[in-house]
């Protein structure tokens, strides 16, 4: 949603009581896709411990929607294993990975591809992080995991040092005043190794510095 690219996730919050509101008694797909939206809003602000209290809900509803081929399912359980990773807790992420991948979801790269490129990244996993960050293809915003998900490219862009591939984003991507703008200042920082870059993504970011151009 604007609110979620805009980074107001309170604004989301409030879209997604009231979205929830509206399917409990639709369909187990559309219940899914409704606790789906509610991760995607706590996975972007970080808040991993309103991630693992959705948990229980978002199995029993990965369960109940089998039927339904839907990349959601799997997307869901990898968000519920980044935040155990992000808490600490690896050995329950690795099994909730695990429950995630035996979904078999192949083919969507760009909704999964990203969550995994954060376990990579905080596993300290920088092989891995190598091989996947190339499945990814061009960062664009076009659903609303997109939004967690070209974050997440940078961050391991940057950590790869792709300085080429992150200034091509970085003119590609309208990020201005966005939940992204941060992201991109920091790649951007890391890459051209400017500490001043860094240190406005870390404010919240300012496009307007004369350097980002």
């Amino acid at each position: 949603s604007l609110a979620m690219l805009l980074g107001r996730l309170g604004d989301a919050r409030r879209q997604v009581e009231s979205i929830d509101a509206l399917i409990q008694e639709l369909t187990p797909h559309h219940r899914l896709h409704g606790l789906a939206y509610a991760l995607e809003v706590e996975e972007l602000g970080a808040c991993w411990e309103r991630v693992l209290a959705l948990e229980p809900a978002v199995e029993q509803a990965v369960e109940r929607n089998r039927a339904t081929p839907c990349a959601r399912n799997a997307r869901s359980l990898l968000v519920c294993a980044l935040a155990h990773e992000a808490t600490g807790n690896s050995g329950r992420a690795a099994v909730v990975e695990r429950a995630a991948e035996q979904l078999g979801m192949e083919g969507h790269v760009r909704v999964l591809e990203p969550l995994r490129l954060r376990l990579a990244l905080l596993r300290g996993w920088s092989e891995e992080l190598q091989d996947r960050i190339g499945h990814y293809g061009v960062p664009q915003i076009r659903f609303t995991w997109d939004i967690a998900g070209v974050a997440a490219w940078l961050d391991a862009a940057a950590a790869l040092a792709l300085r080429e591939a992150i200034e091509a984003a970085a003119t590609d991507i309208a990020y201005a005043a966005t939940y992204l703008e941060p992201f991109v200042l920091r790649a951007l920082g890391i890459a051209r190794g400017d500490d001043e870059l860094i240190h406005l993504a870390d404010l919240g970011g300012d496009q307007r510095h004369p350097s980002v151009r």
